[in-house]
C-alpha cells in the first residue's frame, strides 16, 4: 500500500514524459470486519477524488503550474520502512496516468459465511460503478481499469457455471490460498503477478 502526500522537499525523479501505473485493491478486510458497503464505497470515492486531484491539469489550472510534487512513502509486508521517494508529475499530458484497480476476490473461509459471500459480490459491482461514474464526469482523468477477479481463484469447473457468484456456486481453489482460506499462496500470488502484468502490458502497448 502507498501513502501519498504532497512534499516540496527531497530527491526529485523527474517523470513528467513517462507513464505512472497506480495499481490498487481494497475493500476484503473492511468486508470481513463489518464495514458497511456504503462507508467502503465512500472511501473508495474519495480515493478517487484524491487521484483527480493530483493528477488531473483541470484541477490545477488555476495554479498556472502544470507539475505538482508527489512523495510516496513505501510499504513492506504492511511496515513502512521509512523510505520515501519524490516524483514530479506534469499535468500538461494527463494520458501518462492509468489506474489498474484490482476487485475482491472469493476466499475459502467465505464458504460459511454466506452473508460476507454476497457482500463481496456487491462490493465488486459497486466498485466497478464508482468507477464508471468517476470517469463520465472526469474523463480527463487519463485511463482507469477494473480487474474483476471474483472467480479469478476459484476451480475451473465451477468458476463460470450459471450462478457461480450470486448463487454460491464458484468454489475457491484451496492450491491458491494459505491454510488460514483467507491470504494467498505462493501459487496464488504467482497467479495475481501474472494477471497484473498483463494489464500493465495492455496499458502500455
Amino acid at each position: 500500500k502507498n501513502d501519498i502526500q504532497s512534499t516540496r522537499h527531497g530527491q526529485r525523479d523527474h517523470l513528467s514524459n513517462e507513464t505512472i501505473i497506480f495499481v490498487a485493491c481494497a475493500g476484503e478486510n473492511d468486508i470481513g470486519s463489518g464495514t458497511s458497503l456504503d462507508q467502503i464505497l465512500d472511501t473508495f470515492r474519495s480515493f478517487l477524488d484524491d487521484l483527480y486531484c493530483l493528477f488531473s491539469p483541470l484541477a490545477h489550472s488555476t495554479t498556472g503550474n502544470d507539475n505538482i510534487d508527489i512523495k510516496i512513502k513505501r510499504n513492506h509486508a504492511n511496515n513502512y520502512d521509512g523510505s520515501t521517494s519524490s516524483h514530479k508529475i506534469n499535468h500538461s499530458n494527463n494520458n501518462n496516468f492509468h489506474l489498474i484497480f484490482i476487485g475482491p476476490k472469493l476466499e475459502p473461509w467465505l464458504s460459511k459465511d454466506f452473508s460476507s459471500r454476497k457482500q463481496y459480490a456487491k462490493l465488486s459491482n459497486g466498485l466497478q460503478r464508482c468507477m464508471r461514474k468517476h470517469c463520465g464526469h472526469n474523463s480527463n482523468l487519463g485511463r482507469m481499469t477494473y480487474v474483476d477477479c471474483l472467480t479469478l481463484f476459484c476451480t475451473e469447473d465451477t468458476a463460470n457455471v450459471p450462478g457461480a457468484v450470486h448463487g454460491g456456486r464458484a468454489v475457491p481453489d484451496p492450491v491458491y490460498f494459505d491454510g488460514d482460506g483467507l491470504h494467498l499462496s505462493e501459487v496464488g500470488y504467482a497467479v495475481w503477478k501474472e494477471m497484473i502484468e498483463k494489464e500493465i502490458l495492455t496499458l502500455l502497448m
